[in-house]
């Protein structure tokens, strides 16, 4: 069993800062590192009177920034290519690789 990490290594940016639109490097709390494409989209998904009713798809709409700019969602596309374990768990830290 592994320890979990509580503070962010040293040379890791924290989830606080927003990582650029390439590949980076993420660590997870148990210390692992793999690398991951920040997802960005020029949209957000929100919640509408009768999305709920929605045959398939989101259960909510699509509505574009104005300024067509993609913003980061939070999440990550983690790759397989130099994964340091069978999973990553939760990412807590970046560094461009």
């Amino acid at each position: 069993m592994s320890q979990e990490i509580n503070i962010i290594p040293e040379g890791w940016n924290p989830l606080s800062t927003t990582p650029p639109d390439k590949l980076v490097e993420v660590i997870d709390t148990d210390g692992n590192t793999a690398f991951a494409q920040p997802t960005y989209f020029p949209f957000e998904v929100v919640k509408k009177p009768g999305d709920e009713r929605k045959p398939w798809g989101w259960r909510g709409t699509p509505v574009f920034y104005e300024d067509e700019v993609s913003r980061w969602d939070g999440n990550w596309l983690v790759g397989m290519e130099g994964i340091t374990c069978s999973n990553i768990g939760t990412i807590i830290g970046w560094k461009n690789k």
